[in-house]
């Protein structure tokens, strides 16, 4: 997920110590000109209401990215069952099942290789800062669900945002729009934590693994770098609708430095009677920062995210999520890699435990394999590749002048 970051560039200003009394004098003026640091009773309640009736939940949703002229489209889905859960983007494949956490790549026209890791969450393994996976339209949506390894230790189960940051929020500030409520927290960025959780030795192996052209690596450890060195806060503003349980209709996302991130837009909201939680059926995200780097802010939006919800389904379902025991990694050739208990070897790398299933699916065979040593396979595949085609490109010429040589020395 190479580590996907929707944040900004510049650090929190430096202050002098003038300027830092100007600051707290302000931040005390803007809290005490809120109407109240609190939602009112019956906000709360609605709020919790969903939160109970999100516990279990199956969901999908089709997404569409334009960046300039190019558009990216994928399907998405995604089941909840307390703090178990699967989430598929038709490729990649991420589940927890309570213990680990479950990395799957399966098979499709562009990608023959399926590969399943397996990742303990009890372990120290730098793996569990590492995977990153989308859940766009739960948090476009106002709903928090975890996106890293790393926050699957103290997820419960899916919650309105507005109610998760009501508790992290310092300071809160609540002002009413008409009959709806303008609520701003200031909270824990949470792509710049993980980042800051990151073993950064890790990260510089896995960017510059001899796989990736020297330019890119060197380019996206750079905005590794910077991201670590920002504040990891943002000030986040929502719309909280009371025709609609309070749920988030619009929001808009600044740094720690006061550049806007992302402005979100929802439509088309549908009343899911038999839980009583309101879910929109579209949801648009205008990024005024490209969400995967932090190279440039700008006025205009540089990324359009569009989220169309295809179906919800509330309550408990019948679903597997140890990835390991599903029908699509016990074919035959699929690569299961275990990091339930890794060691530490000379290199510095993890060690890995490497399982190929055999064609029965039964059999496994075992071989303990480093990211090193995998490293160096590759290295040595590229090596092979670029020597075959050299060679090619000497013995087919050597072989058509000989050919013509022939013909010109035999009798007539």
């Amino acid at each position: 997920m190479k580590i996907i970051v929707i944040c900004g560039q510049k650090v929190w200003p430096r202050f002098g110590s003038s300027s830092i009394v100007l600051f707290f004098l302000f931040a005390g003026m803007v809290n005490a000109t809120a109407t109240s640091s609190n939602l009112p009773p019956e906000a709360i309640a609605q709020i919790e209401k969903q939160r109970d009736a999100m516990k279990a939940l199956d969901i999908s949703y089709v997404q569409t990215v334009m960046i300039g002229d190019k558009k990216y489209l994928s399907k998405n889905s995604a089941i909840f069952d307390g703090n178990l859960f699967m989430v598929t983007n038709g490729v990649t494949e991420f589940s927890f099942d309570g213990e680990n956490g479950w990395v799957g790549h399966a098979q499709s026209p562009k990608n023959k290789l399926k590969r399943l890791t397996k990742i303990s969450l009890h372990s120290s393994d730098p793996a569990l800062t590492y995977p990153y996976w989308n859940l766009a339209y739960f948090d476009a949506a106002g709903i928090y669900a975890p996106v890293f390894m790393s926050e699957v230790a103290e997820f419960a189960s899916l919650e309105p945002l507005a109610l998760r940051y009501l508790d992290e929020s310092d300071p809160t500030s609540v002002e009413k729009e008409g009959e709806n409520l303008r609520v701003t927290f200031y909270v824990a960025d949470r792509y710049l934590v993980n980042a800051s959780k990151v073993d950064e030795e890790y990260i510089r192996k896995q960017i510059f693994n001899g796989v990736n052209p020297d330019q890119f690596a060197k380019r996206e450890f750079a905005g590794f770098k910077r991201m670590r060195a920002m504040v990891p806060k943002r000030k986040v503003s929502m719309l909280l609708d009371s025709t609609r349980g309070f749920s988030v209709t619009e929001r808009e996302d600044w740094t720690a430095a006061g550049q806007r991130i992302c402005k979100v837009k929802t439509e088309n909201w549908k009343l899911y009677e038999s839980a009583g939680v309101w879910l929109p059926g579209r949801c648009v995200i205008e990024f005024f920062t490209t969400p995967t780097s932090f190279a440039e802010f700008a006025d205009k939006p540089l990324q359009t995210t569009t989220l169309e919800l295809d179906s919800a389904e509330f309550g408990r379902r019948n679903a597997e999520f140890v990835l390991g025991n599903t029908s699509a990694y016990k074919a035959g050739g699929t690569e299961v890699i275990d990091r339930g208990r890794p060691e530490t070897v000379a290199s510095g790398y993890t060690a890995l435990t490497m399982q190929t299933v055999s064609a029965d699916g039964s059999k496994l065979r075992v071989s303990a394999l480093s990211a090193a040593d995998n490293m160096a396979q590759v290295r040595r595949r590229r090596i092979l590749v670029i020597s075959a085609l050299l060679a090619s490109l000497v013995i087919l010429p050597a072989v058509f002048i000989f050919r013509i040589k022939r013909k010109r020395v035999s009798p007539a």
